[in-house]
């Protein structure tokens, strides 16, 4: 059997939580409006586009206590050492995983698109997919930030995977 207030109690929070919901994309509508004025595009919010380096530093002012942000943001501070994250390098990750999360609402709310699909009229097989992901890994291997985020040398495992690769084509 239903508890009835229970029930009540639900409705009500499905109703304020839509309410919420609203209000959030009327309020992301309104900041980002400086964004969609200044024809901000989504290459621009990318990884070495204009505004990337801004991106990240609003989400790290907006993730962190305003004294992990001077760790942070003060470059001359190792991220690690010996193997062992320093405590700039236990920030870097807080920060980057939410890069991504921030510019998508920024580009939903823009009306931009992120990343089109391709459309295509066989679906990828197993084998594709496979080296779609080996070939995504090679390039998060290349990036600037790799030797900070793993533990083992990143240079010589895309090389690892890019022969896998060869050999298995």
């Amino acid at each position: 059997m239903t508890n009835l207030s229970n029930s009540t109690a639900i409705s009500a929070a499905f109703v304020d939580l839509a309410k919420a919901h609203r209000s959030h994309k009327e309020r992301m509508a309104k900041l980002v409006k400086p964004l969609a004025d200044a024809k901000v595009s989504a290459a621009d919010l990318k990884p070495g586009g204009l505004y990337y380096d801004m991106l990240i530093d609003g989400v790290a002012q907006a993730y962190l206590s305003p004294t992990e942000y001077k760790i942070w943001a003060d470059t001359s501070l190792a991220t690690s050492v010996k193997g062992e994250k320093t405590e700039r390098g236990k920030l870097q990750p807080r920060v980057t995983s939410n890069v991504s999360k921030v510019r998508n609402a920024i580009l939903e709310a823009c009306g931009l698109t992120g990343k089109k699909k391709k459309e295509s009229s066989a679906p990828r097989t197993a084998t594709q997919i496979f080296f779609d992901t080996m070939d995504e890994f090679a390039v998060k291997l290349s990036a600037d930030d790799a030797s900070d985020k793993y533990e083992f040398d990143p240079r010589l495992a895309r090389d690892a995977i890019i022969a896998m690769v060869k050999t298995l084509k």
